[in-house]
């Protein structure tokens, strides 16, 4: 089975680590990855953008002013000067050097952003040999139908922010995951997808209350950017 499956079996629920753990490190580098996994995160989530010369690199944003304050388009750069500059006192991490760093400790999101993008990045995962540890998400519903088209082992899923749920679709499309922002999986929604054989990852949860709230709905993941918090919880509830 695929690791992003196995560990969207576990119970009672799977920690995901949001761009890694960005309340311990800045977001999508190196360090947050590890930290995500040096607290006991089951999956990392990760964004990934391609610079100009063809390098995929862990980046939510195309630009770099929310993260460095700079006005530099990263997919307009060449990643040799992007290597050079700091966020956070952290570099921006090569997809491949964070697959290769940590692929082995914990199962990875990779969401793509851009159309076209998911070739790059499934070319980098077939190249490390990990095809079995991974799972390509996305907003863009073409993203994935493409990446399954061609690869149809590959797991993917489908992340959204507005109603209506996307499980149906998410079923029709071969998906073996829906990503619901945290408000719409509701109980209904999950029960409807595990009904069908989709696991349920929430996001982005950074409030104790809604944890709970969604582990009593029967979601299979949470998604947050307090991982250390998720796997402080799920210790408790384990151990009533």
């Amino acid at each position: 089975m695929n690791q992003v499956l196995r560990a969207l079996s576990r119970r009672p629920f799977a920690v995901v680590a949001h761009r890694g753990a960005p309340n311990l490190a800045p977001e999508n580098t190196m360090s947050s990855f590890l930290k995500a996994v040096e607290v006991g995160a089951d999956l990392v989530e990760l964004d990934i953008q391609v610079t100009a010369d063809g390098v995929a690199i862990t980046l939510h944003d195309e630009d770099l002013r929310r993260v460095a304050g700079l006005e530099i388009n990263a997919r307009k750069s060449r990643f040799k000067d992007l290597s050079e500059i700091s966020i956070g006192g952290e570099k921006i991490p090569t997809f491949e050097d964070v697959l290769r760093s940590i692929v082995d400790k914990v199962g990875i999101l990779a969401e793509i952003k851009v159309p076209g993008d998911e070739e790059i990045a499934i070319d980098i995962v077939k190249r490390v040999g990990v095809e079995d540890r991974v799972a390509i998400i996305s907003f863009d519903e073409s993203v994935l139908a493409s990446v399954k088209k061609k690869y149809p082992r590959i797991v993917c899923g489908v992340v959204y922010s507005q109603p209506p749920g996307k499980v149906i679709e998410a079923k029709k499309a071969g998906l073996e995951i829906v990503l619901p922002r945290y408000p719409l999986a509701t109980k209904k929604a999950i029960d409807l997808a595990h009904r069908m054989g989709i696991k349920v990852i929430a996001w982005t949860v950074n409030e104790e209350r809604w944890v709970r709230e969604l582990v009593g709905r029967g979601v299979d993941g949470i998604a947050s950017d307090y991982p250390d918090m998720l796997v402080r919880i799920r210790s408790s509830l384990s151990s009533i």
